[in-house]
């Protein structure tokens, strides 16, 4: 028995498309096929000459940016595809990954072979993991100090502006909605999620009821998954509050504050 492994289809230009011919300083000429991964412009150097083992051939890069506070960008794991095909120190001169793990110093680990780069996709990931849990720690600890700003004022009698009869949900932030455990957001909004069935078999019943007591009425199509259902829950809360929001900016305009 015997299996057939069709050949892929070629696409890509042929080698004379990416032929380029450079002037060798010193004199002579270089004629080099530029690879297909490569898009750097060589045109600087087909112009003015180079030595061979400067040749570079180099790939679109892939880095992660960050904005930072005072407006600058600042740029983390930029890697891409480099190859000196000229040099001859055994590493650099065969098609490697340049992995530039900062951008402040712009140096780089090394010559990365695919198996050495998959290494770090694998220590990238899971930093991604832990960077998870952060995310999961610090939405917790949202909910501790919003617990805790509304405890001490209510031992002070007092309220948060708006705040409502039955919870505390006006002094939220949007972000707050999105990443709070659900749990706690129902309390905030003093909310009651009620299953209701639809009818119409076509439409997916999602509403929110607001009530003079400051209470509030979740109200979720049965057929909806528990997932659908945080999301939902999510979503009403967010529309609630920033109806809320839009509301107290307007009775503050109109009250010329």
């Amino acid at each position: 028995m015997s299996i057939t492994v069709p050949s892929p289809a070629l696409t890509e230009a042929s080698p004379v498309d990416r032929m380029v011919t450079y002037p060798l300083i010193g004199g002579g000429f270089l004629a080099a096929q530029c690879p297909s991964w490569c898009t750097a412009d060589h045109s600087d150097d087909a112009e003015h000459g180079i030595h061979p083992g400067d040749l570079l051939h180099q790939g679109d890069e892939v880095a992660l940016t960050f904005d930072l506070q005072d407006g600058t960008k600042t740029r983390v794991l930029a890697v891409r595809i480099e190859q000196y095909p000229f040099a001859h120190d055994g590493a650099s001169d065969r098609p490697h990954a340049s992995l530039v793990p900062v951008d402040d110093d712009g140096e780089s680990t090394g010559y990365l072979s695919a198996m050495e780069l998959n290494e770090e996709i694998i220590r990238a990931r899971r930093h991604l993991l832990e960077l998870q849990k952060l995310s999961e720690r610090l939405a917790e600890a949202a909910v501790e100090e919003h617990f805790g700003r509304h405890q001490s004022l209510a031992q002070l009698n007092r309220t948060f502006p708006m705040s409502g009869q039955a919870g505390t949900w006006m002094s939220l932030r949007h972000d707050d909605v999105a990443t709070m455990p659900v749990h706690y957001l129902l309390k905030a909004f003093a909310a009651t999620v009620v299953e209701v069935d639809s009818p119409d078999e076509t439409v997916l019943v999602e509403h929110l009821l607001s009530h003079p007591d400051g209470t509030h009425t979740v109200n979720l199509d049965r057929r909806l998954t528990q997932i659908m259902r945080e999301q939902s829950t999510r979503t009403l809360l967010a529309n609630r509050l920033g109806q809320a929001r839009a509301g107290l900016a307007a009775m503050d305009a109109k009250a010329g504050r």
